[in-house]
């Protein structure tokens, strides 16, 4: 904890020095209008200083956020939770290619999934004999889900339908399910004999900022039980969900044509 109390110390320091920067340069300002004959000097002083004084701050808020992370990631350690890390927000996770670079499955559930649609996130999940659980466009809950993620049903629905496309064009075991998906839910290795596999699960939260979503990581070898019970509720979702049958029009459509669907055999 030595480590911490050092740089919460030097976040300290940072604070003050930002602050009597920003006060020292509003002063010098203030005196442009008190002393007119060194109003130049003092202006390009003053606009300096109040510069510095952002960019400290700006500098501090950076290493505060990471600070934040790598301290709730150390009391999860310290405390033995079975959590593996503690993330505030989205830019706080690492690159997904990244995260799953050592992965040899991943199963994913998601609300569109339109972060596979993606050419380098599709690149990744194609090669990692993927199984992914999207909401079905025809569903009834997307009207609900709209609301509290401040978007449009048509969009949602044009965003799963493109999901879809790009998934089966790249041969991507993918079904719907007819109901709330929850939580997103990202499991590596699954089925893993080496204790290596891992869940992160980013919470929605109604009407808050997309990006400003936290997510929790559980790994198979500090939670197994919780790591277990993660995928046992995955495996149960993709029983209960359906298979797109037919391929759907592109994202730009203007009109959401129906998706037939069929039942399958349970994924082994």
């Amino acid at each position: 904890m030595a480590e911490e109390k050092n740089n919460i110390r030097l976040l300290s320091i940072i604070l003050i020095l930002s602050g009597g920067i920003l006060f020292l340069g509003y002063a010098l300002l203030y005196l442009t209008s008190v002393l007119p004959f060194i109003r130049d000097i003092i202006l390009q002083i003053g606009v300096m200083l109040l510069g510095a004084g952002a960019i400290q701050l700006a500098f501090q808020y950076s290493v505060e956020k990471s600070l934040v992370n790598d301290i709730s990631n150390k009391i999860c350690e310290t405390m033995k939770l079975p959590l593996e890390s503690f993330y505030e927000e989205r830019k706080a996770m690492p690159q997904l290619k990244d995260e799953l670079a050592e992965s040899s499955e991943v199963w994913a559930a998601w609300w569109t999934g339109s972060i596979i649609s993606r050419e380098d996130t599709l690149k990744v999940f194609s090669s990692k004999n993927p199984r992914i659980i999207i909401t079905n466009p025809e569903s009834l809950v997307l009207e609900e889900v709209a609301k509290i993620v401040h978007n449009n049903v048509t969009v949602l629905k044009q965003d799963i339908l493109f999901t879809i496309s790009k998934a089966q064009e790249s041969n991507i075991n993918l079904r719907l399910f007819n109901g709330s998906i929850g939580h997103s839910v990202i499991i590596s290795d699954p089925n893993s004999d080496r204790n290596k596999g891992w869940a992160r699960i980013e919470f929605l939260v109604p009407y808050g900022d997309v990006n400003a979503r936290p997510s929790i990581k559980v790994s198979q070898q500090k939670g197994n039980k919780t790591f277990q019970q993660i995928v046992k509720w995955h495996e149960t979702m993709w029983e209960e969900s359906v298979t797109p049958q037919s391929l759907p029009k592109s994202k730009e459509s203007d009109t959401t044509p129906d998706v037939t669907t069929q039942k399958k055999q349970r994924y082994k």
